[in-house]
């Protein structure tokens, strides 16, 4: 269980990585723009990720959850049907213009 609490051996800030394959993953992804160095619950130690982890478990209550499971179920089905229904250059469009 020292995975869990030893945050200098095995961190999960990956520019702190010795592993050759993690630096270059970790290269790639700061190339990627102001997405790719974005700090999140997934790529931060505590005590950052401690203060995250808090404000999404008062947001994903068992209930909330159930509350909104029928939208999110409903959603991809939805988003996948109107994309199969478009051609490629009114589908480009249309996507183009929610991205923003």
């Amino acid at each position: 269980m020292s995975v869990l609490r030893d945050h200098a051996r095995f961190s999960s800030e990956r520019l702190k990585a010795d592993n050759v394959f993690v630096k270059q993953m970790e290269d790639y992804r700061l190339k990627s723009g102001p997405i790719g160095t974005t700090v999140t619950m997934l790529s931060s130690d505590p005590p950052a990720h401690t203060r995250m982890r808090n404000l999404v478990n008062k947001a994903f209550t068992p209930r909330s959850v159930e509350v909104i499971r029928p939208a999110c179920k409903q959603s991809p089905t939805r988003c996948w049907t109107h994309c199969l229904t478009r051609t490629k250059s009114t589908w480009c469009v249309t996507w183009r213009c929610r991205s923003r």
